[in-house]
């Protein structure tokens, strides 16, 4: 029973994975400035890639490693946060839930939605809160500092993002979010 788990892990997993998130033609045309991805990637870095260039920091603007980036050649966007998935399972539900979101976010975007901008220092403390206590977090929801628990906001998210699985063809996949949830990651 466990290899066949695995097996459906690994077919969920390549079927999600194989769906990729493109820049799309603002990467590949190069969005409103021109010059493709590469430029797109500079001018998110803004003067900071230029001076780590200069510095001979790095080589290059693909040498720097965020959590989300757009990648400057294939004009996909690479979650870099999920690396460290030790099973099938659980890289299989990652995709599920990235490839969700993103297609939620792009449709709510085309829609003239804007994205909430949370401040920086809120971002990096969910950061370390998550990295710290894992599912167990609170996480800071608001300005006026109220938290909620982790596992709820996930649950939650998963919820809503459930229309879109179904259309995406991958709910089981998905809804293995809650399991791990309930029984804790492998880790």
């Amino acid at each position: 029973a466990g290899q066949r788990r695995d097996q459906a892990a690994l077919d969920g997993a390549l079927q999600v994975a194989g769906a990729k998130v493109h820049v799309g033609a603002f990467a590949q045309e190069g969005g409103a400035g021109g010059g493709g991805a590469a430029e797109l990637h500079m001018r998110l870095l803004g003067r900071g890639g230029e001076t780590l260039i200069s510095a001979q920091t790095i080589e290059s603007v693909r040498e720097v490693w965020w959590d989300i980036r757009p990648h400057p050649t294939f004009g996909t966007v690479e979650l870099r946060i999920c690396d460290g998935l030790p099973t099938l399972y659980e890289i299989s539900w990652a995709a599920a839930l990235s490839q969700c979101l993103v297609e939620m976010l792009n449709g709510q975007l085309d829609r003239g939605y804007s994205l909430p901008m949370p401040k920086g220092w809120t971002i990096r403390e969910n950061e370390w809160r998550a990295a710290r206590y894992g599912i167990e977090a609170e996480l800071i929801v608001d300005n006026d500092g109220r938290t909620q628990p982790l596992r709820d906001l996930v649950e939650e998210l998963v919820d809503d993002l459930r229309p879109v699985a179904e259309r995406l063809g991958c709910t089981e996949a998905l809804l293995r979010t809650k399991k791990i949830l309930e029984v804790g990651p492998s880790y």
